[in-house]
C-alpha cells in the first residue's frame, strides 16, 4: 500500500510539472475591438491601444478607431479595425506612436514570442521595450501600397522584460490620410 501512494505522488509530480512547463498562448487585443474582442464604431475610442507620440500629442490618450478604412480601401479584417489619432485618418506628417502593453512572467521571458498581423498607411517599425523589435515582419519602412492593401505577419522573439512590457507601433503617414491595424496578437511561452 505504501508503495502505491510512492506511485501516486511521483505520479502528479510529474503531471504538475508537465502542466506547469506547458506553453501558454494568451490572445492581447487587436486594434479597434472592445474588452469582448468585438469590433468598435468608427470614432469610438480604443480601450487598449494608447497614442503616446506625435503631432499635437501632448500625452497619452487613446487612438480613435478609423470609420473610413474602407473607403481608403485598406486591408480588412474579421477581428480587427484599422485605428489612428481621428475616424477620419487625418493628422500631421510626422510619426505616431500607439503603444499597447502585456505582462510576461519573470520564468517565462526566454520563452516569450509575439505574433501578429500589421498593416499601415504608410511606413512603419514595431519596438519592445524601446527598441526596434527583434523579429521577422517589424519593419514597413519601405514606401508600398502592400503596406496598407495587405495584412503582413510578424513575429518578436528576443527583448522581453520580466513584468510590464510595451509594445510600439511607430507609424509615418506620409500623405493623409494615416492609419494602423494590428490583428491576431498573441503572445506565447
Amino acid at each position: 500500500m505504501n508503495l502505491d501512494w510512492k506511485r501516486r505522488t511521483v505520479l502528479l509530480g510529474t503531471l504538475l510539472i508537465a502542466v506547469a512547463s506547458h506553453a501558454a498562448t494568451i490572445p492581447l487585443f487587436s486594434t479597434g475591438v472592445d474588452a469582448a474582442g468585438q469590433k468598435l464604431a468608427g470614432g469610438s475610442p480604443d480601450p487598449h491601444w494608447t497614442i503616446v507620440s506625435g503631432p499635437k500629442i501632448k500625452q497619452p490618450r487613446p487612438a480613435v478607431v478609423m470609420g473610413t478604412s474602407v473607403d481608403y480601401g485598406y486591408a480588412q479584417s474579421d477581428t480587427a479595425e484599422w485605428i489612428w489619432v481621428n475616424a477620419q485618418g487625418l493628422g500631421g506628417l510626422r510619426p505616431y506612436t500607439f503603444e499597447v502593453r502585456f505582462n510576461v512572467p519573470a520564468r517565462k521571458v526566454d520563452k516569450a514570442r509575439l505574433s501578429g498581423r500589421w498593416a499601415l498607411d504608410d511606413v512603419g517599425v514595431i519596438r519592445l521595450n524601446g527598441r526596434k523589435a527583434a523579429g521577422t515582419g517589424t519593419d514597413l519602412s519601405t514606401p508600398a501600397d502592400s503596406n496598407y492593401l495587405v495584412l503582413h505577419d510578424f513575429s518578436v522573439g528576443r527583448g522581453f522584460v520580466a513584468g510590464e512590457n510595451i509594445l510600439q507601433f511607430e507609424v509615418h503617414d506620409t500623405g493623409t490620410p494615416g492609419g494602423l491595424v494590428v490583428d491576431a496578437l498573441t503572445l506565447s511561452y
